[in-house]
């Protein structure tokens, strides 16, 4: 049976970059909006680990789009 890393990893990955990426920013520029350093980011973008909760909070504000959009829940990104 899948676990929701299996289910929600690749889309989260997906969209965090093309989130990212519409807003021309780099890993570097993404994680300096976050706090946290680029590799976090890569991390994240390559599905290798998963945001906390309060890092994804984070993300969602530093890329302007709705939690559901970057977990998949939801087509529109606002």
């Amino acid at each position: 049976m899948p676990t929701l890393d299996d289910l929600f990893a690749p889309i989260l990955a997906d969209r965090l970059r093309e989130a990212r990426l519409t807003l021309n920013l780099t890993q570097e520029q993404l994680g300096q909006k976050v706090g946290l350093p680029h590799t976090q980011i890569s991390h994240w973008e390559t599905g290798l680990r998963q945001p906390s909760l309060i890092n994804f909070r984070r993300l969602c504000k530093a890329l302007d789009v709705n939690p559901h959009w970057l977990l998949g829940l939801k087509a529109a990104s606002k």
